[in-house]
């Protein structure tokens, strides 16, 4: 569900971004998908770029992909089964793009990563996607205010994309690391106040099950993502899409320095 998963408004913004990219290539695209996110390999098959996926649950990219809109990737895209992290790839790619890519990373695995992200990467070659980040200057919002800013909307929205973000940040300790168990717990509470519907607290079974699974999560803050990036990468572009939580997950536009070949 969005936020965690690319919006329409998102995917436009992509391609023109890669449609930029390929007018200046003059040639086909590579890609690699971080994750089996089926929105991105419909995209880029509708987009005619040569398509690698790189997931560490074989399991879960063949679940996933009977949600795809387009069988026929399967038989055309390349998979990897292997953690993000441990990819060894050498000037592959054009484009690398995933949504929470960041935030799946161990923490103390996030510089190697970035690297390893570079050393995959043409010249000229883009980093794309969101995640969650912690703003500059946050202020937390209290579970109570969240939900009673929701009721505001009267329903207008769907609440698992209105609230999770301030939810999230609540919930990030003090190493960066998100606690789904903190999350689910106030949802809870928030409905023994009956300040939330049973209808709302369904919308939140991806959160139970994360905190059952002790899934970690890692959210940097702006600043310091941002400084990490700028050892490896340019920042070419900052974008949002249009979506109700947009303001709030902003899509980097990292290119690899012009290094000599």
């Amino acid at each position: 569900m969005e936020p965690s998963r690319p919006s329409v408004s998102e995917l436009s913004i992509y391609t023109e971004i890669a449609r930029k990219l390929q007018d200046k290539l003059k040639r086909k695209l590579d890609i690699l998908i971080l994750g089996s996110t089926t929105e991105f390999r419909d995209w880029a098959y509708e987009e005619n770029f040569n398509i690698t996926v790189i997931d560490g649950n074989h399991e879960y990219y063949n679940e996933i992909s009977k949600y795809l809109k387009h069988k026929d990737i399967m038989s055309t895209e390349k998979l990897i089964v292997r953690k993000w992290e441990d990819m060894e790839f050498e000037n592959e790619f054009d484009i690398i793009i995933g949504d929470s890519a960041i935030g799946n990373i161990p923490k103390d695995k996030l510089e190697l990563f970035i690297e390893k992200l570079k050393r995959a990467l043409r010249n000229h070659g883009l980093f794309l996607g969101k995640s969650y980040f912690i703003p500059n200057n946050y202020i937390k919002v209290l579970p109570e205010e969240i939900a009673k800013n929701y009721s505001l909307t009267k329903s207008q929205h769907n609440p698992y994309v209105y609230m999770i973000f301030d939810l999230v940040m609540y919930s990030t300790n003090i190493d960066n690391m998100v606690e789904f168990d903190m999350i689910y717990s106030e949802l809870l509470k928030l409905r023994e106040n009956n300040l939330i519907s049973d209808e709302i607290l369904k919308e939140f079974n991806e959160i139970e099950l994360l905190s059952e699974m002790n899934f970690k999560y890692h959210v940097p803050r702006i600043n310091q993502y941002e400084t990490l990036i700028k050892k490896y990468f340019n920042i070419k572009d900052i974008k949002y899409g249009l979506d109700i939580y947009s303001k709030n997950f902003p899509l980097y536009i990292i290119e690899k320095y012009n290094e000599k070949i």
